[in-house]
């Protein structure tokens, strides 16, 4: 719980298995032992506390974020273009590597 907000089970699993594969994509294959050792588990549980803390502090300062600003921040980044232009289907794709879906 962060101030009185469950962190769910289903979120952390979420979360643990996108680190899982990025650590994947970078040192190859992980046993149990090694996932250990990473602490992987922890880290994953202190950014989501992290998060959360982050997500509450900019509802009580009354930060709002309309959906064509993000929109717009989403079409600036790098990994979603092609040629220097926003990509649908890059869009796509790296959202399906990470296991989510366009909103």
């Amino acid at each position: 719980m962060v101030n009185g907000e469950p962190i769910r089970l289903k979120e952390f699993q979420h979360a643990y298995q996108q680190k899982i594969e990025l650590f994947k994509r970078f040192m190859g294959s992980l046993n149990e032992e090694q996932l250990k050792l990473l602490r992987i588990q922890e880290h994953v549980f202190q950014e989501l506390v992290q998060h959360r803390i982050l997500v509450q502090e900019a509802h009580k300062k009354g930060f709002q974020v309309t959906d064509q600003e993000v929109r717009d921040q989403i079409q600036r980044l790098e990994y979603f273009q092609k040629e220097g232009r926003f990509d649908v289907e890059q869009y796509k794709k790296v959202l399906e590597w990470n296991h989510h879906t366009p909103a």
